[in-house]
């Protein structure tokens, strides 16, 4: 499972993630930019026996935590 990294602290994004798909996991980042966008792609977790993986990607950007410091981020609320 894809995850980010930041000031000593690994964080796993399906955690990060607000109102995703039902059955959607996110699982193999893509790309980061410099703005800290990061492409993921995401599958259904669960599929009917005999039907093909269902499988999209997802930009997630990042969004100011009340919680830090300003000028840093998390990715994807």
């Amino acid at each position: 499972h894809p995850f980010y990294y930041a000031n000593g602290t690994a964080t796993e994004l399906n955690a990060l993630v607000l109102n995703p798909p039902p059955g959607m996991v996110l699982s193999t980042p893509q790309y980061i930019n410099n703005q800290g966008q990061i492409l993921v792609m995401g599958v259904m977790a669960a599929n009917p026996l005999g039907t093909a993986r269902t499988t999209v990607q997802f930009l997630l950007t990042p969004v100011p935590d009340s919680n830090q410091q300003a000028g840093s981020s998390k990715p994807a609320r």
